[in-house]
């Protein structure tokens, strides 16, 4: 496990998210999984810093191991995350 450096501090600031659909709707299938990480990565490289190390999906939720730097609140960035890619996938699944 390694530390990050930014200006005035080291850190490692890691978190476990667990995501689950809306009435936990076993909708998360490969189609849909594949496009899900795709969406997230790109919303990923948005955020300088931010890191998605791993994503495993199941049925009906999702799991993501994410780094986030103390310039970033954590709520900002899952926020941004699930807004964003919840529009996007709207967009591409009716």
């Amino acid at each position: 496990m390694e530390g990050r450096m930014s200006a005035h501090c080291a850190y490692r600031l890691q978190y476990h998210v667990v995501w689950v659909c809306k009435y936990r709707r076993r909708i998360l299938k490969p189609g849909v999984r594949s496009y899900l990480h795709n969406v997230l990565l790109g919303l990923q490289r948005g955020m300088p810093g931010v890191e998605i190390e791993t994503i495993g999906f199941d049925g009906d939720h999702l799991h993501m191991v994410i780094v986030i730097p103390p310039k970033y609140s954590i709520s900002d960035v899952m926020g941004r995350l699930k807004g964003q890619s919840a529009s996007q996938m709207r967009k591409k699944f009716s």
